[in-house]
């Protein structure tokens, strides 16, 4: 997995959060926070991913963890 960031248009150096979530591999584990992305913009992301791509990605952000959150590509 790589964290990829925009390099151009106003969310430039912010994170790709879809991007990044294609260049996952199965049972890769990707660990962020709130801080960098929304959470559920990833779980946008993820289900877009999931329809077009035929991944599957769970997202774990609760309140027990604070700003953490992890996504996982499970297929």
């Amino acid at each position: 997995m790589e964290i990829i960031r925009s390099d151009k248009g106003k969310n430039r150096g912010r994170i790709s959060v879809a991007r990044t979530l294609a260049s996952m591999k199965r049972r890769e584990k990707w660990e962020t926070t709130t801080a960098e992305v929304d959470p559920d913009y990833v779980r946008a992301a993820c289900a877009k991913l999931s329809r077009t791509q035929g991944r599957d990605y769970s997202v774990s952000h609760t309140l027990a963890m604070g700003t953490q959150i992890i996504v996982t590509r499970n297929a």
